[in-house]
């Protein structure tokens, strides 16, 4: 357990761990607590297939065994099987919070693994499920920059522009100087009616990530907004550049430089 910490993970701490957890599973090849440890080892050493083998391998014993079916549904939304993904997911949930193979009841664990639901949710379209996901991973943790993010830019898609701001604005006070989260905010505000604040967190977002082609084409449509036709050229063409097959700016420009 120490040697895989987050704080102190290294190619060289995975393989000392491993070679400690085989040692326990010879002592003790059917204790589940020590499998799903080696399990999770054999995945930081990107050792999958062995990694899902002793995964299923709890199952077989235990189909309610919540933290194999999460790792498994990791290792299933890692491999862009979004469906199986979302069934193991679905399934860890289900396990009762009292059984003695539930997940971790550590908020911050369980925000995490609400978070990674939600992504495979995402990639199936169920859009209201995601979000429902990712609600309940902030409850748990409000102080998640990205969650807040993720939710954010779901309520945006949605048009839901002011929970979207909202959550944004957590995700901007929590995490500064991110050029996503300042370039969704941007385009919220926009979409809000409101071009000037829109053009402010825009600029600082091309600012830092000078290219970032979405938060130009998004900055040029602020400007156009405010009547300052000469800069939404200049941040159209940049998208451009940054970006030759990017139609919508090449469409913007072309309006602008026929106005």
């Amino acid at each position: 357990n120490i040697l895989l910490m987050a704080d102190r993970l290294s190619k060289e701490s995975i393989e000392e761990a491993i070679v400690h957890l085989e040692a326990g599973l010879q002592s003790n090849p059917e204790y589940v607590m020590t499998r799903t440890k080696y399990g999770w080892a054999l995945y930081l050493a990107q050792r999958f297939g062995e990694a899902q083998k002793i995964w299923l391998s709890i199952l077989e014993d235990e189909p309610q065994h919540g933290p194999a079916l999460a790792n498994l549904a990791q290792l299933a939304y890692n491999q862009k099987r979004y469906q199986n993904s979302y069934n193991y997911y679905e399934r860890a949930f289900a396990v009762p919070v009292d059984s003695p193979f539930a997940m971790s009841d550590d908020p911050v664990l369980q925000a995490e693994t609400l978070y990674r639901f939600c992504l495979a949710a995402k990639q199936l379209g169920k859009n209201q499920v995601a979000i429902e996901l990712l609600e309940e991973a902030i409850a748990l943790v409000p102080s998640n920059a990205i969650i807040q993010f993720e939710l954010g830019n779901m309520y945006l898609g949605e048009k839901q522009l002011e929970k979207s701001v909202k959550h944004l604005e957590i995700a901007n006070a929590l995490q500064p100087k991110n050029p996503r989260i300042l370039a969704a905010l941007g385009y919220a505000w926009f979409n809000l009616r409101d071009p000037q604040r829109a053009s402010e967190f825009l600029e600082q977002s091309v600012q830092l990530a000078p290219t970032f082609a979405l938060a130009w084409f998004h900055l040029g449509n602020a400007q156009v907004e405010l009547g300052d036709k000469s800069s939404a050229i200049e941040s159209f063409k940049v998208a451009i550049q940054l970006q030759p097959t990017f139609n919508l700016a090449k469409d913007a420009l072309s309006k602008v430089e026929g106005r």
